[in-house]
């Protein structure tokens, strides 16, 4: 009865869309059938299979951004510039590391983000700007890139890579715009919550589609739809790291010390 109701409400919300989000979100999804693609699919209404909670590991990642859209992004995304060069160093240097793209206007194109968690087991979030043509190095290795903490801050990544996943394509745009809105209503003064469109991490029909990196580590949730925003956003405002219980079953995976319901270990 729970998730028969969560789907009519997806369908609602999906059917609202159009006149809650921008023309250039509608552009994005452009083509791609609601019903097959969206939000409306048995896997974002039903239960969540047994086992799929903590099935996705989360250690290091590094996310490059770039100008191009995430409508222009190929499948691989090997048309980024120098996504494939810093792909391949993190393979010889860092072999357990995730590496994706994204696209934000708030950092300069071929600004890396690295998430990971410091001696301490907190998470820590460094900001590197590579004044640099050419092939990429790790930018932590390179004397010239300008290093910036942003450890305080919260990130929200949103998979929007349609050429890669078409229900990303779907909605990872309207994700977006919706999350950005919220956040914007939520916390009209504060600049460290960023809402930003990335490439693909998922890897099956409930793959995780958002990704949320805080002081308190990563957190990647699954089939996250527009309705889970209030709760994302309640999450963030309370900013102690523990997942509250409607969000429970989204979490795919984590990168923290904490325990899935409390605090760190002591």
């Amino acid at each position: 009865m729970l998730s028969h109701a969560r789907c009519f409400l997806s369908r609602a919300l999906v059917q609202n869309y159009k006149t809650k989000v921008s023309a250039e979100t509608l552009t994005a999804i452009a083509g791609l059938d609601a019903d097959v693609f969206g939000f409306s699919r048995p896997e974002c209404c039903g239960p969540v299979p047994e086992g799929l909670p903590g099935s996705f590991q989360i250690t290091d990642h590094v996310i490059l951004n770039t100008a191009l859209l995430p409508t222009e992004w190929a499948k691989r995304a090997q048309n980024v510039p120098h996504f494939r060069a810093l792909q391949k160093r993190l393979q010889e240097e860092l072999p357990s590391a995730s590496i994706a793209v994204c696209h934000t206007p708030e950092y300069p194109a071929n600004t890396v983000l690295r998430f990971n968690l410091d001696s301490a087991a907190n998470g820590q979030c460094r900001q590197y700007t590579v004044d640099k043509d050419g092939a990429m190095e790790l930018p932590w290795q390179m004397a010239d890139a300008q290093c910036a903490d942003c450890s305080a801050h919260h990130f929200v990544f949103i998979c929007a890579h349609r050429l890669r996943d078409a229900r990303c394509g779907y909605c990872g745009p309207v994700l977006v715009d919706v999350m950005s809105q919220e956040v914007k209503r939520a916390f009209p003064n504060l600049r460290t919550v960023h809402v930003i469109p990335c490439s693909h991490f998922g890897g099956h029909v409930y793959a995780g589609n958002v990704l949320l990196y805080s002081k308190h580590g990563g957190i990647c949730f699954g089939c996250v739809t527009p309705d889970d925003a209030e709760a994302i956003i309640d999450f963030i405002r309370q900013d102690d790291g523990i997942v509250p219980d409607a969000l429970q079953n989204r979490v795919r995976g984590r990168m923290t010390s904490r325990s899935p319901n409390g605090p760190p270990p002591r």
